[in-house]
């Protein structure tokens, strides 16, 4: 009997080492997606989170450029091809799936008075054709460029896009942004330079905005997440998936998942979303509780929180005429607030909706007011226009950003 159940033993530890181990456990499916570098990060996040999901798949992203995730795609080597660009004629053909869209914004200082530019004007800036702002309406002043590094899917798409890149005499394709362009590693550090240098352009993702920098209309179209949807407005790319036949299977149910509410809530982070915000449940942002005010680019600090008192925004006096260029006079006794700068002269006085610029009567919609730790506040818009300076207010980042 123990010769037997040794004789068992022996058998059963042969089958074991000469048998895959693809018999003995459940085999795991493998999908592999190639391609384009700047859609590989947001696939790489969505397979992290469809595998946490689905155990028995894994999901292998790997780059190499959206030109080899078309190739991948046309000859089955891999099972999903991605692209951040449209396909060419010839390249049609291939299953294609929208999996998000990505706008690309060309940003300014805040104190640039130029906000709107066509796709041409924005070409010869970038590759040094247009080298002055007031070519296009701005400034006697140089242009300085900032553009991301070579190799960066965000230059690659936008190059392209606008026509920056082009052909030489022999055919090639070549990038045409000017060699004077500062270079900048990475989005957050583009939009830093042009936030502290007021000649500079640049161009970041949509999704990175925000008010340090400004974006300029191209051919009056904004660059909105719903002008991108609705392909109005020019510079912006696909992020594409692509196969040589309609996906099946594990493909099918990551493509399945990236589409529905959980995968685009995950494109929503950082891309423009394929489906309605509404059909999807994305979370809107909270608004900002502070306000933050903008003067030449420049955030103003106070030493007491700016109020919004029916629409209307009012701050310490003393912080904003020194940021304005003005010098300030206050009288305790007839409680009055006297702006000077060059030769133009306001006067409010505490409580009153009616201030004096230059002797002449204006009506105040909130009058200056006195608040509790003692300062004083007034209404910005009022007092930034009279020393003319342009104000514009954005409600959603609860900011003012005032240009001189």
């Amino acid at each position: 009997m123990k010769k037997m159940i040794s004789r068992l033993l022996v058998l059963v530890m042969i089958i074991a080492v000469f048998t895959p181990a693809a018999a003995v456990f459940a085999a795991e499916t493998k999908v592999v997606v190639a391609g384009s570098t700047s859609v590989q990060p947001i696939a790489e996040e969505l397979a992290a989170a469809f595998m946490q999901k689905n155990k028995d798949i894994k999901i292998e992203v790997q780059g190499g450029g959206s030109g080899v995730g078309i190739k991948s795609a046309q000859d089955g080597i891999a099972d999903i091809g991605m692209s951040s660009r449209e396909l060419k004629t010839e390249e049609k053909g291939l299953y294609e799936v929208e999996i998000a869209l990505d706008g690309i914004a060309v940003v300014v200082n805040p104190s640039n008075k130029v906000n709107d530019l066509t796709m041409d004007q924005v070409k010869k800036i970038f590759t040094g054709e247009i080298t002055n702002w007031k070519e296009v309406g701005g400034s006697d002043k140089a242009i300085v460029v900032v553009s991301r590094e070579q190799g960066s899917g965000t230059r690659g798409a936008f190059i392209e896009i606008t026509g920056v890149q082009g052909k030489d005499a022999a055919g090639k394709t070549v990038d045409n942004t000017t060699t004077k362009a500062i270079t900048q590693p990475s989005t957050g550090a583009v939009k830093q330079t042009v936030a502290v240098t007021p000649e500079a352009v640049g161009y970041v993702s949509l999704g990175a905005m925000d008010n340090t920098v400004t974006a300029v209309k191209i051919s009056g179209v904004e660059a909105t997440e719903a002008n991108i949807k609705a392909k109005k407005y020019a510079i912006y790319r696909p992020f594409l998936f692509l196969a040589k036949t309609k996906p099946t299977g594990a493909a099918k149910q990551f493509i399945d998942f990236i589409l529905s509410a959980e995968g685009q809530k995950i494109v929503g982070k950082d891309y423009i979303t394929v489906k309605e915000a509404e059909k999807i449940e994305t979370p809107k942002p909270q608004a900002p509780t502070e306000i933050t005010v903008m003067v030449n680019g420049k955030k103003v600090a106070f030493d007491a929180k700016p109020l919004n008192e029916s629409g209307r925004v009012l701050v310490p006096v003393r912080a904003i005429l020194e940021a304005l260029g003005a010098k300030l006079d206050w009288d305790a006794k007839a409680q009055t607030v006297t702006a000077t700068r060059s030769n133009s002269k306001v006067v409010l006085t505490i409580g009153k909706t009616t201030a004096t610029k230059d002797g002449k009567s204006i009506k105040l919609d909130v009058p200056a007011k006195i608040v509790t730790g003692g300062r004083t506040v007034v209404p910005v818009r009022f007092i930034s226009e009279a020393f003319g300076a342009k104000v514009d207010w954005n409600a959603t980042t609860q900011t003012i950003t005032i240009t001189q």
